[in-house]
C-alpha cells in the first residue's frame, strides 16, 4: 500500500491552509522568468556570424552598441504565479530588476519595449528578430550608471495590459538608448552560475484573494536514494520456537576418545560344567619293591593266633 500519496495530500493541505491564514497579508508576488536571451549584430575575429548565432545558454544579458555593433536582452514572464482572478485593477506596482554584472565595461542609457509576437530563446537570432513585433509605450532613456549593482524599472503599465489584455505578453526587449554612442552592459540570466542574480519582475497587489481548491495530486516521483543506515533498535520481544525442521544427514565420525579407567571386578560365576575325561596320561615307571610284613602281632579280642608271611605276589 502507498503511503506517500496520503502524507502528500495531508501536507498540500497544511500549505493551503497557512497561505489562506496569510493571504490577508500578503501583497506582492514575484513573476516567473520563462525564458532570456541576447543577440548580436556584428562579426569579429572571424568566428561565426553574431547575427546567426544564438546565446539562449550564455550566462550573461548583454546590451551594447558601439562600432556599428549592438546587442540586445530578450525576456519573457509568466505571470501564472499570480492568485487566480488578480485583475489589472488589483495590481498597485510592478518593478523589473536587473543585475548589472561586473563583466559590464561601458554603462549609459537603455532603453525597454515590450513585445508582441512569440520567440524562443534557443532559436531567437539578430537575423531572425525582423519579424518580431512590439507594443507601447516604450520607456525611454532610462540612465544605468553603477556596476555590480540592482536596476529597478517600474513597468506597472505593462504588467496591467498584460491582466487586461490590452497587451500581449511576448516579453521586453532591452537596448541601447538612441542617445547612447558607448554602451557595454552585462546582466545575469537565469543561467548564471556568479551571483545567480537572474531577472526578477515583482508585482505588488491591493489584495489577495481566496485560496482556489487544491488541485489533484501529482504522480508519485521516483525513489530517492537510499538514506544512511539508522541506529540500531532495542532487541524484540522472543517470538515462538518453530517447527522442528527435517534431520539433517549423518555428520562424518568423531574422533576415538580417550580409554576409560577399568572398572570394578565382578562376582565370580557359577562353575561349568564337567569337561570331558581327558585322554589317559602316559604309563609312569615301575616304584620300589614292597615290603611285606612277616608277622602279625594280634590286635584286640581277636584270638586267631598269629599269621604267617606267605610267599611274595
Amino acid at each position: 500500500m502507498n503511503k506517500t500519496l496520503p502524507r502528500r495530500a495531508i501536507a498540500t493541505a497544511l500549505i493551503l491552509l497557512v497561505l489562506a491564514l496569510l493571504a490577508s497579508h500578503a501583497s506582492a508576488v514575484e513573476a516567473l522568468l520563462l525564458q532570456d536571451t541576447y543577440v548580436d549584430n556584428g562579426t569579429s575575429g572571424g568566428k561565426p556570424t553574431p547575427n546567426n548565432s544564438n546565446n539562449g545558454a550564455g550566462i550573461d544579458l548583454r546590451v551594447f552598441k558601439g562600432n556599428g555593433r549592438i546587442g540586445r536582452t530578450f525576456l519573457k514572464f509568466t505571470l501564472a504565479t499570480l492568485p487566480p482572478g488578480t485583475t489589472a485593477t488589483d495590481v498597485t506596482h510592478a518593478r523589473l530588476r536587473l543585475w548589472v554584472n561586473s563583466n559590464s565595461t561601458a554603462v549609459g542609457s537603455i532603453t525597454l519595449s515590450p513585445v508582441t509576437s512569440s520567440w524562443d530563446e534557443y532559436t531567437l537570432k539578430d537575423s531572425s528578430t525582423g519579424t518580431l513585433t512590439y507594443g507601447a509605450p516604450k520607456l525611454l532613456d532610462l540612465p544605468v550608471s553603477s556596476v555590480s549593482n540592482f536596476i529597478s524599472i517600474d513597468v506597472t503599465q505593462w504588467v496591467k495590459g498584460w491582466l487586461s489584455g490590452t497587451l500581449v505578453n511576448e516579453g521586453i526587449e532591452v537596448e541601447a538608448s538612441a542617445t547612447t554612442g558607448l554602451l557595454n552592459l552585462s546582466f545575469d540570466s537565469k543561467e548564471s552560475n556568479q551571483t545567480s542574480h537572474e531577472p526578477r519582475l515583482e508585482i505588488s497587489l491591493s489584495k489577495i484573494g481566496p485560496i482556489g481548491p487544491m488541485g489533484p495530486i501529482g504522480p508519485q516521483g521516483p525513489p530517492g536514494a537510499a538514506g544512511p543506515a539508522g541506529a540500531t533498535g532495542p532487541a524484540g520481544a522472543k517470538g515462538d520456537s518453530g517447527t522442528i525442521g527435517p534431520m539433517g544427514p549423518p555428520g562424518l565420525p568423531g574422533p576415538a576418545g580417550i580409554p576409560g579407567s577399568a572398572g570394578v571386578p565382578g562376582p565370580t560365576g557359577p562353575a561349568g560344567p564337567a569337561g570331558e575325561p581327558g585322554a589317559p596320561g602316559p604309563v609312569g615307571s615301575p616304584g620300589p619293591a614292597a615290603v611285606w610284613p612277616t608277622r602279625i602281632q594280634p590286635q584286640g579280642d581277636l584270638s586267631m593266633g598269629e599269621f604267617t608271611q606267605g610267599p611274595t605276589p
